[in-house]
């Protein structure tokens, strides 16, 4: 396989967005965690290891990596980075005080510098992940082994948005494929108290099926209000009534917000074969999962309202779910959680706390009131 500097740009197969600025949680699966392989052993040992995006320097490569596998691809051409989206941003050596100022001085110009670095070291590492945090602009890390990726990734608590493994050892590429399914992040989780829960006639509810399986205190983040969201449990525990569907969370209405990696938001109605969807944990640990199905039918709904324990505020939020005794939502009381048809005034809850308004599932600055 050659590896020159010359090439074309290929489009991302999968239509994913790989190189939109926004700031990524540590360990978050939306970390870019691709390979710059020097083989094919690599490409296979990367590709059967979770990689999804190969990165190369000419067209050969590119060529003969299509005819073993199905992925997206990066290219370097002429000292620049170019995202399978097209994004594209300059490749930057650093070696030096003035070498770091260089690549310092691109924070908020481009929309991505890549880093060079012979010798990893951790100040010059937290300098540049602090001077690009507060930008639009990524900054990615070329690294030589799986123990640098992983410093990049974590440095200050933030880490780069994006490494490249460049190698020729097929060892190192599934050990960064590792790092990359085996990543996680934890959202704070609060108490709410049930003010009331009330049944409210009949709606189009949608069933998240997933491509993993959940454990039975593992399920979605759902609100009526993406300020306010409740942690609705999969439908993992075992029930007298229907087998155990571990797959499964039976979310909530077409038009309540789902919480999705990196911290955005979703309409259920929105989610489909191949889209990605976040597992959260009762104790707060979550993971991107792939969605096989959702199942979208009419069934009678519940109105299930509650408030901060801990606020002063006596503004009431809420979630409309399917009135069905598999339906249950995490509470810091019941370990298997608490079903929505038994579910009683003064019942305590487990849920999320977002004050930021949203546009497309984005947070923005806005003053929103939702009721």
């Amino acid at each position: 396989m050659g590896f020159g500097f010359v090439g074309s740009l290929y489009s991302d197969r999968t239509g994913a967005d790989y190189c939109t600025p926004r700031r990524r949680a540590v360990g978050s699966t939306d970390k870019r965690i691709w390979v710059k392989p020097a083989s094919k052993d690599v490409v296979t040992a990367a590709v059967e290891n979770g990689i999804s995006t190969l990165v190369f320097a000419d067209d050969k490569s590119v060529e003969e990596a299509a005819q073993l596998v199905r992925v997206s691809f990066g290219r370097l051409e002429d000292g620049v980075l170019y995202c399978p989206d097209g994004k594209s941003g300059p490749v930057v050596q650093v070696d030096s005080a003035d070498s770091q100022q260089k690549a310092m001085d691109l924070a908020g110009k481009a929309d991505l510098v890549a880093i060079v670095a012979d010798d990893w070291r951790i100040i010059p590492a937290e300098n540049l992940v602090a001077k690009f945090q507060p930008t639009k602009t990524q900054v990615f890390a070329f690294v030589g082994t799986v123990l640098d990726a992983e410093v990049m990734l974590t440095t200050l608590e933030v880490g780069v948005d994006g490494v490249i493994l460049e190698t020729g050892d097929p060892n190192e590429a599934r050990a960064l494929g590792k790092l990359s399914t085996s990543s996680s992040s934890t959202i704070e989780l609060t108490e709410f108290v049930v003010t009331s829960v009330k049944p409210i006639g009949m709606g189009d509810r949608v069933c998240v099926d997933t491509c993993s399986l959940l454990g039975e205190k593992e399920g979605m983040m759902v609100g009526s209000s993406s300020q306010r969201m409740v942690l609705v449990l999969s439908e993992a525990a075992k029930s007298e009534y229907v087998p155990s569907r571990p797959f499964r969370v039976n979310a909530g209405t077409v038009s309540a917000y789902c919480m999705l990696p990196g911290g955005r938001t979703k309409y259920l109605a929105e989610q489909t074969m191949g889209s990605s969807a976040l597992a959260v944990s009762a104790d707060g640990t979550t993971r991107e999962v792939v969605v096989g199905r959702s199942k979208i039918e009419r069934r009678p709904l519940i109105l299930v309202e509650f408030s901060e324990s801990s606020s002063e505020s006596n503004r009431t939020h809420g979630v409309i779910l399917q009135n069905a005794e598999t339906v249950r939502l995490a509470s810091p009381d019941q370990a298997e959680g608490l079903s929505v048809t038994s579910m009683k005034q003064g019942d305590r809850i487990l849920g999320s706390v977002d004050n930021s308004a949203r546009h497309v599932g984005m947070k923005i600055n806005e003053s929103i009131l939702e009721t």
